[in-house]
């Protein structure tokens, strides 16, 4: 099962344990959120 969109790794959950900074995403509790561009 694939994470959701912004997550690097999630567990079988599908929580999200690492976001994708690379992709401009934050953690946000237990989401990964769009950070907004300055």
């Amino acid at each position: 099962m694939p994470c959701s969109i912004g997550c690097k790794k999630c567990n079988k959950e599908n929580q999200c344990k690492e976001c994708d900074g690379s992709k401009g995403y934050h953690s946000q509790g237990e989401y990964c959120v769009p950070t907004c561009p300055l």
